[in-house]
């Protein structure tokens, strides 16, 4: 059985940082609060392509403790120079919620940037957005009460 020399190394720096202009991320987490993040567009900037051109998981806990795993796929055009791209999410929904993330292999020397461009809605709304006549809906399966017949999302 072949022996391998195991080399442990200390970096005075670290190998990945992660910076924020005026914000601790700490603050970026209270400012979740009652708050949810439904995430449109993702933009994608590194200095490489191969960088672009990699598999970004976006997973989410559910109510069980179950994590969901989806893929975000940004396609490249091969004749693409700029390093840059948006990638839109529509195949499926992104929500930042403190129960998500975005999980990549970052390659060595290079940079990644991500930008979010997000609608902020409040808990109570995003059920409403998500699932359009969710009331309608729960009224149809229970039969034929009319209960929820004039909801109205805004007072």
């Amino acid at each position: 059985m072949p022996s391998f020399a195991v080399t442990i190394t200390n970096l005075s720096t670290p190998a990945v940082s992660v910076t924020a202009t005026n914000v601790t991320y700490d603050e970026i987490r209270r400012s979740l609060g009652d708050y949810v993040y439904l995430v449109e567009r993702i933009y994608f900037f590194s200095d490489t392509l191969q960088q672009l051109n990699t598999i970004y998981k976006y997973e989410k806990y559910n109510v069980d403790g179950n994590i969901n795993v989806e893929s975000l796929t940004p396609t490249i055009d091969p004749y693409q120079t700029q390093k840059s791209l948006y990638y839109d999410t529509k195949r499926f929904v992104v929500i930042v919620d403190g129960q998500s993330s975005i999980d990549f292999d970052l390659l060595p020397n290079t940079l990644l940037k991500l930008e979010l461009f997000t609608n902020k809605l409040a808990k109570r709304d995003a059920l409403d957005i998500l699932f359009p006549n969710n009331f309608k809906q729960i009224e149809s399966a229970m039969g034929t009460y009319n209960f929820f017949e004039d909801w109205q999302t805004e007072l």
